[in-house]
């Protein structure tokens, strides 16, 4: 199971809350709802894929960012036919994302636009494959001035 690191008072259960800074080992799906509501950073990924997916989903290797003045085209491979979404932002990587779902690949590419120019972002990287979510860890990428 995957290691997090609260970020937040995380009530577990009536009575029962871990506070900001516990390490706790959690389930996938614990893992990847906590990670998005901002409340853990994943410690110690799964096996199997990405940043805690977990056994069958798609291991994401291959992680690129190539920013322009205000567009920036992210790029990624996945071992299995997954979607792509992309999630970035300024003050964190869940403030905007864009998506494609329309169509499973294994060379993913996602351009972001109306982005600031020389301005630091964090992103993170996404697919799905047969229901399992695979996410990459948080990295960043400034555009050019």
């Amino acid at each position: 199971m995957p290691l997090v690191r609260l970020l937040a008072d995380v009530t577990a259960s009536p009575g029962v809350v871990y506070g900001k800074g516990h390490e706790i080992e959690v389930t996938d799906v614990q893992a990847m709802l906590m990670r998005n509501n901002g409340k853990a950073e994943l410690l110690d990924p799964a096996p199997g894929g990405g940043d805690g997916g977990g056994s069958g989903s798609p291991h994401i290797t291959n992680l690129l960012a190539s920013p322009a003045r205000t567009t920036c085209t992210i790029t990624w491979t996945t071992d299995v036919l997954s979607d792509s979404y992309v999630g970035y932002g300024t003050a964190n990587p869940d403030q905007n994302f864009k998506q494609d779902t329309s169509v499973l690949v294994t060379s993913h590419s996602i351009q972001l636009t109306g982005l600031l120019p020389n301005t630091t972002y964090q992103y993170y990287v996404r697919s799905m494959a047969g229901g399992v979510w695979a996410t990459s860890n948080t990295k960043t990428f400034t555009t050019t001035p």
